[in-house]
């Protein structure tokens, strides 16, 4: 138990009319530290914290550096893009597509340029241009009012080339700087327009172009003369020239340049074969009645070869003798089977250019 003098003293009652006061001082203390210290808490959570220092222009420009002829596209936005086109002259230049949500073809356009980037970042120094470049996708929307006011756009996907000194504001719809077909949204379209627009060398495969038939003709002219008069001189030393299978080869010959619709693609100029947007060689005419010189040349042909085997199969026995039974039987079948596979793919190659090809119509 605690000893008795060390327990407080009892509280006393304060007299009536007179008597002396207790202490308060101690208490006062307390009540005004314990006020103070709630009036810090409070002034404290009511003061807002110091903002970070914004970047200077040069420490805004140079976070773009590691994008400096990257394969990779700069993610930005509109506020961005303001802002880097309010320095001027920049250290590099800018290659942007406009982005928005939802939009296909935007996407396709972000390949495009990625696939060039990345050609570009991969080839040799001497291809890059003596600027640095930055490839960047911009993503707008509806609410981005004051951009899309003063540059004029009103679609997208858009490419554009902004050079060093082209300083904001500035007008990039319809501008000398921008992409502006849309035909030429390809790999070739793009490529050819960076080496236009930058000064690069990247390898651009030809598109969007015809080989035309009768050039094609007259550039194999040497290497078809120079075949005729051999096989003249062959058939003249062997004396073929006496066996009537030689004048059946030649008259199929001429029927199947006939067949193939060369004298129509002659006096036409009928193209051989035509290379789409992407540097593909296209030798069918898909979606339509037309045909290509290669196209028709092929169906010639593979008509031709079809009858070529009717008469083969008629003939085999006799060229195989008497003795050779069923190896005749298996030959006539083995070209039987070659005729129905063959008219198989001529029929699979009309129904899947144009659905409906060989459907008679009246019209």
């Amino acid at each position: 138990m605690a000893a008795v003098s060390s327990l407080p003293p009892p509280a006393r009652r304060r007299r009536r009319g007179g008597g002396r006061p207790p202490a308060v001082a101690p208490y006062l203390s307390r009540l005004m530290a314990l006020t103070a210290a709630t009036l810090l808490v409070i002034v404290s959570a009511g003061t807002p914290a110091v903002a970070a220092a914004a970047p200077t222009d040069a420490q805004f420009l140079a976070a773009f550096k590691p994008h400096y002829n990257s394969p990779k596209l700069m993610a930005l936005d509109a506020e961005l893009l303001v802002r880097v086109l309010s320095l001027s002259p920049r250290p590099f230049s800018l290659v942007i597509t406009l982005l928005a949500d939802g939009c296909v073809a935007c996407d396709e356009a972000a390949k495009l340029l990625h696939a060039s980037a990345k050609a570009l970042a991969a080839g040799p120094p001497s291809a890059r241009p003596s600027t640095p470049v930055v490839f960047g996708a911009v993503k707008v929307s509806s609410s981005d009012k004051a951009f899309l006011s003063t540059t004029g756009i009103t679609h997208v996907p858009k490419v554009y080339h902004l050079s060093p000194s082209v300083k904001w504001p500035v007008v990039m719809a319809g501008g000398p700087n921008d992409l502006p077909a849309k035909s030429e949204l390809t790999d070739a379209g793009v490529r050819g327009w960076l080496n236009s627009v930058l000064g690069s060398r990247l390898a651009v495969r030809r598109s969007n172009y015809a080989v035309p038939f009768v050039p094609v003709i007259k550039a194999f002219s040497p290497l078809l003369g120079a075949a005729g008069i051999a096989g003249a001189a062959a058939v003249g030393w062997t004396g073929a020239w006496r066996s009537p299978w030689l004048y059946f080869a030649m008259l199929m010959g001429v029927y199947t340049f006939s067949l193939a619709g060369g004298h129509y693609a002659w006096i036409h100029n009928i193209p051989w074969a035509v290379v789409d947007g992407n540097g593909v060689t296209r030798y069918v005419a898909d979606g339509n009645r037309a045909q290509y010189g290669a196209e028709g040349v092929a169906t010639a042909t593979g008509c031709v070869l079809m009858g070529g085997l009717w008469v083969v199969v008629h003939e085999l026995p006799s060229w195989l003798g008497q003795g050779a039974g069923s190896l005749s039987r298996a030959a006539s079948w083995a070209a039987a089977l070659a005729i129905w596979f063959g008219w198989t793919a001529l029929v699979g190659l009309y129904a899947g250019k144009m659905p409906g090809y060989l459907t008679y119509t009246s019209q």
